[in-house]
């Protein structure tokens, strides 16, 4: 499975994009992430992307899901951590940023750890205190 949403630790949001997704797993998480959104709870997200599609039609789709969800995100995603060490990644981050800025504070980060210790930095002062969270995938850095 290219793309692995993990909602078992609620209020966070694990998300594992490892593969070449298509456009129909793309779909698919987005799909699911309705769902998350329809809680209607403040909850943060993880997401480590280990390897990513990054053609044009898949970036455009992203951006564009980023649109599409701006207000629900701003009002309940306190942060995103994202885990990856790459410059390539970076570059493909500020291509989609390029089109519709996060609505949400984010920090691409190179651990696990980190990522998690900057998702409670930002949550917090909003009112959301999180509880511990197992690592959920064995190959995180």
């Amino acid at each position: 499975m290219a793309i692995d949403l993990v909602l078992d630790h609620w209020p966070f949001v694990l998300t594992k994009f490892d593969g070449e997704q298509t456009s129909g797993e793309l779909e698919a998480y987005i799909t699911r992430m309705k769902t998350v959104h329809a809680r209607k709870e403040r909850y943060v997200g993880i997401s480590y992307l280990k390897r990513y599609n990054r053609d044009k039609p898949q970036v455009d789709r992203i951006a564009r899901w980023i649109k599409e969800t701006e207000e629900v995100t701003r009002t309940y995603c306190m942060a995103a951590g994202m885990i990856n060490d790459s410059t390539g990644f970076r570059f493909l981050l500020s291509a989609v940023f390029l089109i519709k800025r996060m609505p949400c504070p984010y920090q691409v980060c190179a651990t696990f750890d980190e990522a998690v210790k900057f998702v409670r930095k930002e949550s917090e002062p909003r009112g959301l205190v999180l509880p511990p969270v197992p690592r959920p995938w064995a190959d995180l850095p």
